[in-house]
């Protein structure tokens, strides 16, 4: 996952390599008795966050049969889950994370949270609010050796170590589902964190992790072994189609890929090409993450990619910035709207003819210089044989992940259209 006040920066931070956790069982209170009906919740821009004079309550008016919010801009990255939890229940924005396997809010009093300045989760105002003692639960989803037998130490960690530290609690949330309900989704596992380590969020409305990783009694297990999502243009705060749908009753379109489940969601990324030309990659690894924002190349093949989009770049006489850092590589002058027209698309290919293609507006993101300037949105990742494939290559595509029959479904589409 990835939040930061420049996107590319913070997604480095966020890379998910190695998660531990898993969840207890949830309980899913409905009124139907039929196959339970897929949950539906937008997926908010960072740049679309709820205004000041919202209250901040899981209320909104229907639209294409989801809950929406009152929403205001600030300047941000990534994709946020809105979702309500506790009683009365009070609405969170967390980023959407496939890399994480863990659902975590920050959780008042919170030390290191003095920035943040939307209403933190207050345990004692919720009704259904219950801390997970030291026992056998609690030693199912951590390593970590209990201080008190009262609780259940929680830690938010990545590679480059821990961002958040609290305790597990059991919670209920409160989502809406794909015909205008809602449904309560009780004695939901999520950490509680009231010490916040890491000053790379830079986002003051952050609330915490919506991860979907997978393991036996994860969120996403739990809510229906099958989950999908279409994230349209990441650059435009206004737009109003990406969704995420969760639940036994979706239906699946696109190329089956094999997946493998397991904390992150693995396929073998067979090959890349550029402009139809394949390059001397290899098969390996490829996670598909959508809490980072840019695609991260297992490095031992960065550079080759690197050097051939550098060449059509420098074909078309556009010149490069000299600049450098881990997360930012290849930067030019120029307009990604007027100077990349036509820029050959980079294909990542995967089994059974499924394929993300990227073209200009999922290779490049403006850069920190305005909007004549460009940078790419690929950087090498610090594993020689794993390419992390990020949510800019993601866009314009239903991602859906049958996790029972371990298969990945990728099918270019318009999020406009997704549910129809």
């Amino acid at each position: 996952m990835e939040i930061s006040s420049t996107s590319v920066s913070f997604s480095f931070f966020i890379i998910f390599l190695s998660i531990t956790t898993i969840f207890p069982s949830m309980v899913i209170t409905s009124t139907s008795v039929a196959k339970p009906k897929p949950l539906t919740l937008n997926l908010v821009h960072s740049n679309l966050v709820l205004s000041e004079n919202d209250d901040m309550l899981f209320k909104a008016k229907s639209y294409n049969d989801d809950f929406l919010f009152n929403l205001s801009p600030v300047e941000n990255g990534l994709m946020f889950v809105n979702l309500s939890i506790g009683d009365p229940p009070l609405q969170q924005l967390a980023v959407l994370d496939t890399g994480n396997a863990r659902f975590w809010l920050l959780c008042f009093p919170c030390q290191g949270c003095h920035e943040i300045t939307s209403p933190i989760f207050t345990t004692s105002r919720s009704k259904t609010y219950t801390q997970l003692p030291c026992n056998d639960r609690c030693r199912n989803v951590t390593n970590i050796k209990c201080k008190s037998p009262d609780s259940c130490p929680f830690q938010g960690g990545y590679a480059v170590g821990p961002i958040a530290n609290g305790v597990f609690a059991t919670e209920q949330l409160t989502l809406g589902t794909s015909d205008e309900g809602i449904r309560i989704v009780s004695d939901v596992l999520f950490g509680c964190a009231n010490k916040n380590f890491h000053d790379r969020i830079r986002d003051s409305r952050f609330n915490g992790v919506f991860g979907l990783g997978y393991y036996r009694d994860s969120l996403a297990k739990r809510l229906g072994s099958k989950f999908s999502y279409c994230v349209g243009n990441v650059n435009d705060p206004n737009y109003p189609y990406s969704q995420l749908l969760l639940g036994d009753g979706i239906k699946f379109e696109g190329h089956p890929i094999p997946m493998v489940p397991g904390g992150v969601y693995r396929d073998s990324l067979q090959s890349i090409s550029i402009g139809g030309e394949k390059l001397a990659i290899r098969a390996h690894t490829a996670v598909i993450d959508t809490g980072t924002l840019v695609t991260r190349l297992a490095n031992g093949y960065f550079t080759t990619i690197k050097r051939e989009i550098q060449t059509s770049l420098d074909e078309l006489g556009l010149s490069e910035i000299s600049y450098y850092n881990n997360n930012v590589q290849l930067c030019y002058s120029g307009s990604i709207e007027k100077d990349l027209v036509g820029f050959p698309v980079v294909r990542l290919q995967f089994a059974n003819n499924g394929a993300l293609e990227l073209e200009r507006h999922s290779l490049f993101y403006v850069g920190e210089w305005g909007d004549d300037s460009f940078c790419l949105a690929m950087t090498p990742s610090i594993d020689r044989d794993m390419t992390i494939i990020g949510l800019m290559a993601q866009q314009h595509y239903s991602m859906g992940f049958d996790i029972d029959n371990e298969r990945l479904y990728v099918q270019k589409i318009d999020c406009e259209y997704y549910r129809e």
